[in-house]
């Protein structure tokens, strides 16, 4: 496969991912001896804004390590940990109350990390959950801050540093939608219809109502929604 360079780094010349803002490559870091993924966007500011919320976020076990940021060729180019895992996207198939159950605490788990840096991801999607293999089961991975916000409570004091417009939400914006992902897993349908969530067949009972507080009144931070799931089981 053909190869070349951006500035220390060697990178496959097909990329490994495509959205709307940016294309993934892997590479290696010739100085630090690591892969890594690189996100080459053209707008140089929104890459610049999206690596600075990474850096920000600093190290958490279900988010990717932030390590580089460089402009080359006119792009802005964000380095991270390379995540060999695929989206949730492709987890089709229907799980298990117990396996869905844990890998949505694992994703509350970096939420509650990314929530108290005072940041929303406001995009939490199939593709931007990245689930890992490893010998002791499966692990989560967030990606991709592009269209994350600053929360209304943290926004007088980083408003500056990151150019965030004002926003009137709060958690309650991501929880919700991490409902979607729990329905999906578990039913193959991506929805938070509180309609819909009453149609389901569960087996656990108390796992329905934490979904269904979820949806209305909702949950007010992930670490309340952790603690009924936990309590749930």
């Amino acid at each position: 496969m053909s190869r070349y360079f951006w500035d220390r780094y060697e990178v496959q010349e097909k990329p490994v991912g495509q959205g709307k803002k940016g294309v993934v490559y892997q590479g290696y870091d010739l100085k630090n001896n690591r892969m890594v993924a690189i996100k080459r966007m053209q707008k140089i500011k929104r890459a610049e804004r999206e690596a600075m919320i990474m850096k920000e976020l600093g190290s958490h076990q279900y988010l990717p390590k932030f390590y580089d940021f460089f402009i080359a060729d006119n792009h802005g180019h964000i380095v991270m940990e390379w995540i060999d895992g695929e989206p949730l996207r492709k987890f089709k198939n229907k799980h298990d109350e117990k396996t869905v159950v844990n890998i949505i605490i694992m994703i509350l788990e970096g939420l509650k990390h990314l929530h108290n840096k005072g940041f929303l991801h406001f995009d939490l999607n199939r593709g931007n959950i990245m689930i890992v293999k490893q010998n002791q089961g499966l692990i989560v991975k967030i990606i991709d801050f592009d269209r994350s916000k600053l929360m209304d409570k943290h926004h007088e004091k980083k408003k500056n540093a990151f150019k965030f417009a004002k926003v009137n939400i709060d958690e309650r914006h991501d929880l919700l939608q991490v409902v979607q992902l729990f329905t999906f897993l578990l039913t193959g349908q991506y929805t938070a219809s509180y309609e819909a969530l009453e149609t389901i067949n569960f087996d656990n009972k108390a796992l329905q109502k934490v979904l269904l507080k979820a949806v209305y009144p909702g949950y007010e931070t992930a670490q309340e929604m952790i603690d009924d799931l936990i309590n749930s089981l």
